[in-house]
């Protein structure tokens, strides 16, 4: 018995090294060599006429854009749910896609800007938490879901879990992921999905895997809350823009500070 837990052991970190230094093309590119933003998009105006308490670091408009990734990729998700099960999702190419777009963009602007300690270490917690979770999903759903997938998303589990991903979705993208009640989802998973029917063991995989991940994401969710209200200020659903022109298409703008030829809208 013992020589078999070493043995396991051994070909679980065999296979995890081979897995990981494996060689991938990569999944996120550049449109060219060097520098491909123009280099004017990198300069800080010392001259700026919007007020310094809504200026936004410029390094951290680029780097939105991993944050904003892991908006896009749960957005393919609740797509790919609508017709498939999640079994069948590339969730680790995904992990490569958070991290080869970070690298991008970090080297696009690295030198420009004074380093941005907060923003980067704040990309790196979601980062990485995206990378354990994906990681997590997709080792589960490999070993595990395979065994119950049905290939089309025809369990009510199955459905239930489509509509919840594009309800979280459709809520980061105004608020923080850890304002989103897992809790709701949880009490409505138990109380809509009927507990027998047709794929029962999918079925009850599918309860399995999902009560498991709304209890985790509640807990890790208070705390990443915590955390973010003691090292960051409160996260604001709003955005000012400095225009010369009032915009008349948009009715729920309103103007928040007005100067001689400018408006700055809220």
């Amino acid at each position: 018995m013992k020589r078999l837990r070493i043995l396991t052991l051994c070909s679980v970190v065999l296979a995890a090294t081979i897995f990981f230094t494996k060689k991938r093309n990569p999944t996120t590119i550049t449109e060219g060599e060097g520098l491909v933003i123009k280099k004017e998009w990198l300069t800080v105006s010392k001259n700026s006429k919007t007020p310094k308490e809504s200026i936004r670091p410029a390094d951290q408009t680029f780097l939105t854009f991993p944050e904003w990734y892991l908006v896009f990729s749960p957005d393919e998700q609740a797509q790919y749910f609508k017709n498939q099960t999640a079994t069948s999702f590339p969730f680790m190419s995904h992990i490569r896609q958070i991290w080869e777009g970070y690298h991008i963009v970090n080297e696009q602007i690295k030198g420009n800007f004074p380093t941005n300690t907060g923003y980067h270490f704040m990309i790196w917690v979601i980062g990485s938490s995206a990378s354990v979770e994906y990681s997590i999903k997709a080792w589960y759903e490999t070993v595990i879901g395979r065994l119950t997938d049905t290939g089309d998303s025809i369990t009510d589990e199955d459905r239930f879990n489509a509509q919840y991903t594009q309800d979280y979705v459709d809520f980061i993208k105004d608020r923080p992921w850890y304002e989103f009640d897992f809790k709701k989802q949880l009490t409505s998973f138990w109380s809509s999905p009927s507990f027998f029917g047709n794929h029962f063991f999918r079925k009850i995989e599918r309860k399995y895997m999902l009560t498991s991940e709304f209890m985790v994401k509640l807990v890790y969710g208070k705390l990443i809350g915590l955390g973010t209200v003691t090292v960051y200020d409160t996260a604001l659903p709003t955005t000012e823009v400095l225009v010369n022109l009032i915009p008349t298409a948009d009715s729920n703008l309103q103007i928040n500070k007005k100067y001689s030829d400018l408006w700055l809208f809220l």
